[in-house]
């Protein structure tokens, strides 16, 4: 058996306030941004923007989104507050590192 480094597609970074609870399984990390507020931060394989806009979809929340193609962020609201902000990335380059 070999082991290798998990190279995910995306990384990702989320917030929200504590009383939204998501489950996001593996590639996830959970710390305390502020009072009352969760920062996730994520990787994954497969497309996190439809999972993330149904999920913001059944609680209500209106999305604001930026879309830059392969790099993409959502803001949503509800009632006038912000519930959620997720910045995505592409995995970094680490080409750099070789010719360092």
């Amino acid at each position: 058996m070999a082991i290798a480094a998990w190279q995910p597609a995306w990384h990702s970074e989320l917030f929200l306030p504590r009383t939204a609870t998501i489950s996001c399984g593996p590639g996830t990390g959970r710390r305390r941004a502020t009072l009352g507020v969760l920062h996730y931060s994520l990787a994954g394989e497969a497309f996190a923007r439809q999972w993330l806009s149904a999920w913001c979809a059944r609680r209500g929340w209106q999305l604001q989104v930026a879309d830059g193609g392969a790099v993409w962020n959502l803001l949503a609201w509800h009632q006038g507050r912000l519930m959620l902000g997720w910045w995505k990335r592409l995995r970094a380059s680490r080409r750099w590192i070789a010719h360092g």
